[in-house]
């Protein structure tokens, strides 16, 4: 009977994300509608779909799990997205919102006049968020399963032929509007979730003296692996880097309204998503006590296993639902970027050469949302690795190919189109050699106590001093020059010419958010280890 309650109210999740999707194609009139929501998403908006895209069944599956298994202080490490969201708000997303983009790789040309670093940016897209996709797919179709009853198999290739349908019809309409729900379902379902999980596993009490005895270390900074701190930092500045620069994240500044709506928006998003991650990865560690270490087939099966064993029937249905939402809400953004990238950047911008009209721009846009849903249905049946590691290895993509040049470009004219080349290819290059080639093979643990650092920590610091001398050594045409004088009077004008100016007291709050419930996680930590 609960099973059929939980299938229950899984469709209906989608039906409405259906719906949504059937409803928002009655709003695409134009390209920019399809691949920007007509430049119209205000502050609500804008907080519902950062929330969703950078917080989605990575978090709520993937790193529920992860505080299951490391511990709640560990896992609170993957914290620094939030500090990535506020620099790419501050820092880059209110001259992007200006330059009037439509996809991510139009910058990268059009600061360094060069379809060589749209290439670039267009392969990293791809890898990246391709295997970010698989992710959220696997972890969707996994609490399906679970909710179901269903094969695995099944409930992969329902949650990928909902998604392209819709996203097919809708576009960027289809994606905001969806996160927009799956904001307000996944703030809702976490903060019922968290005093209830509390309550069903003995509350304060357990977690605070029965849990430590139980499973020693899980409280400790560094988990009760006790991994060591590079191993941590590394998991920090990946997720920093994904928040700060990740190319479906750019497209929401794009999205905006101006610049007022934006910074609201980030404002919101980031307050709400500070308090939820707690709440969310705390449940992982709650559930130590009703589901022992070899009890679940993996980590991903917790978010699913507190659904359906530690709440009431109602909030597991809404954990359920709200899981759904969130999969297909971040799957669809992940989709139609890549698909954007194919046509506008690769095929419209690269290899064709004619001007392809707005309209079969768009058209084939739709077609390959189709071909993409196909092949990430095939590669998910795989199952290659747990949700967090996936989505963790397409994140480092951006952190070191997107993040130093985004950053670089946008804040030095001095930065050549030579060396932007340069870096790009060796935060790349470095980040995939030694990630298959030695991290892979040994671990990411054993790999920091090698080599120090992470892979992606170095190829991106190498990636930014690659950029910096090459650019330094190397002089820019009088072409280039003229470019980027014209770029940059676009993202910065004069002040009295700005909707709004950016000031560090629009993000006072968010940032007080997150020292404050991260400073109160290390003290307390620390004290249930004395």
């Amino acid at each position: 009977m609960e099973l059929s309650i939980y299938a229950i109210s899984m469709f209906t999740a989608a039906a409405i994300v259906f719906f949504i999707g059937f409803y928002a194609y009655k709003k695409i009139k134009s390209l920019e509608d399809y691949y920007v929501m007509g430049r119209n998403a205000t502050a609500l908006f804008i907080a519902g779909t950062f929330f969703a895209t950078w917080l989605s069944v990575v978090t709520f599956v993937g790193e529920v799990g992860l505080g299951w298994d490391w511990g709640m202080p560990a896992t609170l490490w993957t914290y620094a997205s939030l500090w990535g969201a506020t620099i790419f708000a501050l820092l880059a997303g209110i001259p992007l919102r200006r330059a009037k983009f439509l996809t991510a790789p139009d910058f990268f040309e059009a600061r360094f006049n060069s379809k060589t670093m749209r290439a670039l940016a267009f392969i990293a897209l791809f890898f990246g968020l391709f295997f970010y996709a698989v992710a959220q797919i696997t972890g969707t179709a996994i609490t399906l399963e679970v909710g179901t009853g269903l094969p695995y198999t099944i409930t992969v290739i329902i949650v990928t032929i909902l998604v392209g349908i819709y996203l097919v019809a809708g576009g960027m309409y289809s994606v905001i509007w969806t996160d927009l729900l799956m904001y307000i379902t996944m703030v809702f379902a976490g903060l019922v979730a968290f005093p209830l999980v509390l309550n069903a596993v003995g509350g304060w009490e357990a977690i605070t003296h029965e849990l430590p005895k139980t499973v020693p270390g899980l409280w400790r900074w560094n988990g009760r692996q006790g991994f060591p701190l590079p191993f941590l930092l590394g998991n920090a500045l990946v997720w920093l880097g994904v928040t700060a620069s990740a190319p479906h994240l750019i497209t929401r500044a794009y999205a905006a309204k101006d610049e007022k709506e934006f910074l609201k928006g980030m404002l919101i998003g980031s307050t709400c998503a500070g308090i939820f991650l707690v709440c969310v990865i705390s449940l992982g560690q709650f559930a130590v006590l009703a589901a022992p270490y070899g009890t679940l087939p993996t980590r991903d099966y917790v978010t699913p296993f507190i659904a359906r064993n530690l709440v009431p029937v109602w909030v597991g249905c809404l954990l359920f639902a709200g899981i759904m939402v969130a999969g297909m809400s971040t799957i669809n953004t992940q989709m139609l970027t890549l698909a954007q990238g194919f046509v506008k950047d690769l095929y419209a911008d690269i290899i064709s050469r004619k001007v392809l009209s707005p309209e079969k721009v768009l058209l084939y846009t739709r077609i390959v949302v189709i071909i993409l849903a196909i092949l990430m249905t095939w590669i998910s049946l795989i199952r290659p690795a747990t949700v967090y590691v996936i989505g963790r290895w397409g994140g480092g993509i951006f952190c070191c190919t997107y993040l130093p040049i985004l950053y670089i470009g946008l804040h030095w004219k001095r930065a050549t189109k030579k060396g932007a080349i340069a870096g790009f290819l060796t935060g790349l290059i470095l980040y995939t050699v030694l990630l298959v080639g030695v991290e892979w093979q040994i671990g990411m643990a054993e790999f920091t106590k090698r080599y120090i650092l992470t892979a992606n920590i170095w190829a991106t610091i190498a990636a930014f001093i690659v950029t910096i001398v090459v650019s330094l050594l190397t002089k820019q045409s009088d072409e280039e020059k003229a470019n980027v004088e014209k770029l940059f009077a676009q993202m910065y004008p004069p002040k009295e010419k700005r909707i709004r100016g950016i000031w560090p007291r629009d993000y006072i709050l968010p940032i007080i958010v997150i020292i404050i419930v991260t400073a109160f996680l290390i003290c307390f930590s620390y004290f249930l280890t004395l």
